[in-house]
């Protein structure tokens, strides 16, 4: 008992600083947005809230699975061969991170000179380039974000793009007063490409140092070789995870207009402060996680998950019980013709309810090398969203979309912790049975 304790303390300890980084940045994000809102027109909020959205979700794709392929195997190869091995690995992921983002710039330019844009939303060329470098700056601010996490910097891993961005981005939005979704769009680009710069000086500084040192190129090699099996079913859920993000704003933007896009986007932004505590404690939880499992110590990992699924849970609930009383003041902050969509706010608000009573089951299952499994759920899932959005948004407007992303998350969840008991964790797993 006293050892798990000891387990959990740590887990917490870890988890308290990158909590509070992710409490304050969270909280900066949502006076960002209710400030952009408050400056912009509907329209042009909504305008925003499309280009916001399409940029995570083509910046999770621009990222190849990378930031999941650090955090499960630079762990696990820094106890086994050692640092310098982990770095020369960390350094393969990071050719590919840059090769994606390189391919992603060209497809972004290109598409801005023939003005190719989503169906329902007036976006001319500039407006789809900046779009397409705040997708490369993401998926670059990801990578760095989780191999420094992994490396054991949580607070270089954070502050950069959780506080120093929004906080620079709030002070210049407010002082320049923006006018267009286009010019917010391009902010939050230039302003994330200037914050990660000091990231990837720490990172290639070390990387070229120790990664040139590194010996037992066979067994290096056997690494890369299985990230590169990894690879796909991570890439697979991480993309399959933004759809489920963000696709829905996108949907009802296309459909109904920007107008209503912002207001669901604000309401999708409010309900995501329910994972806030379960953000945060994954800061800490995957590589804690990868190290007890490929060890062996497969008790250590449940005591995390449990411990983990518990104090996300506990916040998001108390959370979900503001929205339920207040949530119409929340959503008066980004203006009061937003108040209306507190009902949607409450339905997706039960899905993230939903999300963090299962815990981190998604990150658990990638941790252990069960991403194929997980791959195949994900994928099912979020494949149900392009198919049915469209006709769900057509029919019942913005809650008709809401309720589809709640009950596939909801659905996900529940699914994902029967793959993570099948997995083994009810009984102990031997070090051999581990990918």
């Amino acid at each position: 008992m006293s050892e798990k304790k000891s387990l959990l303390r740590k887990l917490i300890s870890t988890a308290a600083g990158s909590g509070v980084i992710k409490i304050f940045g969270t909280g900066l994000a949502f006076l960002l947005f209710s400030l952009f809102a408050r400056l912009l027109e509907q329209d042009e909020y909504g305008i925003l809230a499309v280009g916001f959205s399409t940029a995570l979700l083509l910046g999770t794709i621009t990222s190849l699975g990378q930031d999941s392929a650090v955090l499960r195997f630079w762990p696990s190869t820094e106890e086994t061969l050692g640092r310098e091995a982990a770095n020369k690995v960390l350094l393969y992921s990071l050719k590919l991170v840059g090769s994606s983002c390189t391919t992603l710039l060209f497809l972004a330019v290109l598409f801005s000179l023939f003005n190719i844009s989503p169906p329902g939303i007036k976006f001319d060329g500039t407006a789809l380039l900046a779009v397409g470098v705040l997708a490369c700056c993401y998926a670059l601010a990801n990578f760095a974000s989780a191999a420094l996490r992994a490396q054991g910097s949580v607070y270089w891993a954070l502050i950069p793009m959780d506080m120093a961005w929004r906080v620079i981005t709030l002070v210049s939005a407010y002082s320049l007063g923006i006018k267009t979704g286009q010019t917010a769009t391009w902010m939050a680009a230039l302003v994330l490409l200037l914050v990660i710069v000091p990231q990837y000086k720490l990172l290639l500084g070390t990387l070229m140092k120790e990664s040139s040192r590194a010996g037992d190129a066979a067994k290096i090699t056997g690494t890369v070789s299985k990230i590169r099996k990894a690879t796909i079913g991570l890439w697979g859920i991480a993309i399959a995870n933004s759809v489920g993000q963000n696709a829905a704003t996108i949907a009802v933007g296309a459909t109904l207009g920007p107008a209503e896009a912002g207001g669901f986007f604000a309401a999708t932004r409010l309900s995501q402060l329910m994972t806030i505590f379960l953000v945060a404690i994954n800061q800490a939880f995957g590589p804690m996680l990868s190290r007890s499992w490929h060890s062996g110590r497969a008790g250590e990992a449940r005591t995390l998950y449990l411990g983990a699924t518990i104090f996300s849970f506990l916040g998001a609930l108390s959370i979900f019980i503001v929205f339920l009383v207040w949530g119409q003041h929340f959503l008066s902050l980004f203006g009061d013709t937003y108040t209306k969509f507190k009902p949607i706010l409450v339905i997706l608000s039960l899905g993230q309810l939903v999300n963090t009573a299962c815990g981190p089951n998604r990150a658990f299952l990638m941790m252990i090398g069960r991403e194929r499994a997980l791959f195949i759920l994900v994928f099912l899932t979020s494949l149900a969203l392009p198919i049915f959005l469209p006709i769900s948004t057509k029919i019942y407007g913005s809650m008709g979309a809401a309720m589809l992303v709640s009950s596939l998350l909801a659905i996900l969840n529940l699914a994902a912790v029967g793959l993570l008991y099948k997995a083994g964790f009810k009984t102990p797993i031997k070090p051999k049975q581990n990918r």
